[in-house]
């Protein structure tokens, strides 16, 4: 009973923090390999569907400086989505 209170408790506050970022679009991030057999040259592909159109983004990966820069480049691939 414990460990269900536990799992209410932190959903909750799952759905409080989703509710604070502003619009999003459905869809899905991976992480993707040029090389898949040894795993180099990593990137993201961010796949969504806009209207009717199929949209794939891909972004190449990079060690973020910083807290701050990894939230500047969120920002700038939710603007592409709008």
């Amino acid at each position: 009973m414990q460990r269900i209170k536990q799992i209410d408790k932190r959903t909750g506050k799952i759905k409080r923090d989703l509710e604070q970022i502003d619009e999003m679009c459905p869809g899905s991030i991976s992480l993707q390999y040029q090389d898949a057999e040894i795993k180099s040259y990593p990137y993201h592909q961010l796949n969504s569907v806009v209207g009717a159109k199929k949209a794939i983004r891909v972004r190449e990966q990079k060690e973020p400086e910083n807290d701050n820069e990894t939230s500047r480049e969120l920002q700038i691939l939710q603007s592409t989505l709008r």
